[in-house]
């Protein structure tokens, strides 16, 4: 099956190499977008074979007409009817998933896909720049029901444009470099189209934005620094309180932090030797629970950054934690809004190996910032119980993070009980024991056996509990009068 698989991306990309030669060349201009309408003719017949889904949406580029063959997937929401019993509701969707299996083997045009209940959407669609781009999604089958419910507040649009723009940051761009993915000419124009979408979600509100993105001939240190580029002047336009040049502090390293200097931190951490450590872009290089996080400077010219970059490869592939790389000022906005709660496990054990200590100057987050993070997992709590990834895992296929799935659901009930949270990762973690005891217990036992495999039989007990979470956190967001954080 692997080497089928293999044999099938390969041929699949062969394709895509294809079309993009020939996009822009009479007939193939049109006959290159046949296979996409054929895909969207069975993805709408998809939902129709399944008397539960209600309505069929395509987003993104599909959905604005500026998608390119070869480049764009096709991605799409399931709506779902609701007021099914859970037991038919879970085998039904279990269905679902292995009839979508079997269509996107055929389609690899098929991108991402979520699911959503109807008695969902009005929540769902609050938070978030998903909540805010439902309203321009097209519907290829069944009835109309998406109306967005994102509020009309621009900062808020800014910020959650931003935290969407990292996103496709870490997870896409960077990760790809890390390792050394080859840049063919396929992978070229993706990563090219992705770092356009990153500079154009971090200008998002900026009266004339710039149309920055990487040089059709470019390297991965160039993409890297174009999408660093764009990251750092939005951050900087959201924390005009950091200053550009943080510099090091004389004061020595504040609490939980072990102070590194540049002849120790090689030994105490093999492959961080590969650094140019004397390169005026590095600000600072700190370890903490297995991630070792790269700070560059927020002004450092082209050259040297592109030099930091061009090492991070070979540091990626000899250093056993996993690499993240930011400027001081993304670094900053990164755990003061996007990750709040991280900056509280930093403050209880961190290596700082080379020049300052982030925590320094970095703005703590505040009660606000962890009460906006938490609502902004409300997308996940309500469609996560219905998603290919648990159900997979349900059914004995697929992997689960349980430490992350039972903090989210419960952080969420606990915000939404209360309407009030602790800055600090542990502290909630405790109040929801104190809330829920019985709950906490039994939903971290039944994940943890779950992932483990060793009982899969209980993966209806865990859907059950997560419906029965998301159905309680709808009805409480769907009918706030306005007190959730923005």
């Amino acid at each position: 099956m692997g080497r089928f698989r293999s044999g099938f991306i390969s041929r699949y990309r062969t394709v895509k190499r294809y079309f993009l030669a020939t996009n822009r060349i009479f007939p193939f201009s049109s006959l290159n977008r046949l296979p996409y309408f054929v895909a969207l003719r069975v993805l709408g017949s998809l939902g129709a074979r399944f008397p539960f889904v209600r309505s069929v949406y395509v987003r993104h580029s599909m959905a604005n007409g500026t998608w390119v063959p070869g480049l764009s997937d096709i991605d799409a929401t399931i709506i779902l009817k609701h007021g099914m019993d859970s037991r038919d509701a879970f085998r039904a969707m279990a269905r679902f998933w292995r009839a979508w299996d079997t269509v996107r083997r055929c389609f690899p045009v098929l991108g991402d896909i979520n699911v959503i209940r109807d008695d969902f959407i009005h929540a769902w669609t609050r938070f978030t720049i998903r909540g805010y781009e439902a309203r321009q999604w097209t519907c290829i089958s069944g009835e109309h029901v998406v109306r967005s419910r994102y509020p009309a507040m621009q900062e808020r649009l800014v910020r959650d444009a931003l935290d969407h723009a990292l996103t496709h940051y870490l997870e896409h761009i960077l990760a790809a470099f890390l390792v050394d993915k080859t840049l063919d000419a396929v992978a070229l124009a993706e990563y090219r189209r992705i770092t356009a979408k990153i500079v154009r979600y971090a200008q998002f509100g900026e009266p004339t934005p710039l149309q920055v993105k990487p040089a059709e001939s470019c390297s991965w240190p160039e993409i890297v620094s174009v999408a660093l580029s764009a990251l750092t002047t939005a951050a900087l336009r959201l924390m005009p309180g950091h200053a550009t040049d943080v510099g090091p502090t004389s004061a020595g390293p504040p609490p939980g932090a072990v102070g590194g200097d540049k002849t120790t931190a090689a030994g105490a951490f093999p492959g961080t030797e590969l650094l140019d450590i004397e390169n005026d872009a590095l600000e600072s290089v700190m370890a903490s629970d297995g991630i070792l996080y790269v700070v560059l400077k927020n002004d450092a010219a082209d050259a040297n950054l592109v030099r930091v970059l061009t090492r991070m490869p070979a540091l990626a592939q000899s250093c056993t934690s996993r690499i993240v790389v930011f400027t001081a000022a993304l670094f900053d906005y990164y755990l003061y809004d996007y990750s709040p709660f991280r900056h509280g496990r930093l403050s209880d054990s961190r290596t700082v190996l080379i020049g300052s200590d982030p925590l320094a100057w970095c703005t703590a987050p505040d009660i606000s910032s962890c009460a906006r993070h938490i609502c902004k997992q409300t997308g996940f709590v309500l469609t996560y119980p219905y998603s290919r990834d648990f159900l997979g895992v349900a059914n004995g296929d697929g992997n689960i993070s349980p430490k992350s799935v039972l903090q989210r659901y419960l952080f969420l009930q606990l915000y939404l009980r209360k309407k009030s949270i602790a800055a600090s990762h542990h502290q909630c973690s405790l109040d929801c024991r104190d809330v829920a005891p019985d709950l906490y217990d039994r939903l971290s036992q039944n994940l943890n056996q779950l992932a483990a495999g060793r009982n899969p039989a209980l993966g209806l007990c865990v859907f059950q509990d997560l419906v029965s979470l998301a159905e309680r956190a709808s009805v409480i967001v769907a009918t706030d009068a306005g007190d959730l954080p923005t």
